[in-house]
């Protein structure tokens, strides 16, 4: 694939209430949508070409899936977070987790957890992203506080931090 232009012509297939779902389709994609628990099944029946993933998500989806592969040679990369949520009347858990996070960043604990962990470990050798030809989105819909987060190198994972900071430079 040697443009975007090209991959836009392949249909792509995201969940209902995801936000990559109206980033893909303000980049010009053709999305169908899906509840999380059925897209892998309409991609192998084919309702749709490409299922676009986290980075660390592809390998145990398609484990034991053999008419399924993982695309080696590209990657989408755009501004999108990942938080964790609690329930507004819950301030000591918040500021717990928001402490403990902070904490796990400036000691290093949490680079390490991220590193050796069995649901990242391995994705990032495999994943060989720093190899992959990227072709950026934009996200229309980033929030202030995500804005934020993306301005902060020490809250993004160094090869996404730099390559949405390459693409996105507004931020």
């Amino acid at each position: 694939m040697k443009n975007s232009l090209k991959l836009k012509e392949l249909s792509v297939g995201s969940g209902f209430a995801w936000p990559d779902t109206r980033i893909l389709k303000d980049n010009g994609f053709e999305v169908t949508v899906g509840s999380s628990e059925n897209l892998i099944n309409m991609l192998e029946k084919k309702r749709f070409a490409l299922f676009p993933r986290a980075i660390h998500e592809p390998w145990s989806e398609v484990s034991g899936r053999t008419e399924l592969v993982v695309e080696e040679n590209l990657g989408l990369c755009y501004p999108v977070a990942m938080y964790f949520f609690t329930n507004q009347h819950n301030s000591r858990l918040r500021e717990r987790l928001q402490y403990g996070l902070e904490k796990a960043i400036e000691d290093g604990s949490f680079d390490t957890l991220f590193a050796t962990h069995p649901i990242t470990a391995d994705v990032l050798s495999l994943a060989h992203f720093e190899q992959r030809k990227v072709l950026p989105l934009q996200n229309e819909g980033i929030t202030a506080r995500t804005r934020q987060v993306f301005n902060t190198p020490s809250l993004v994972w160094q090869p996404v931090f730099d390559c949405v900071k390459r693409f996105n430079p507004q931020l």
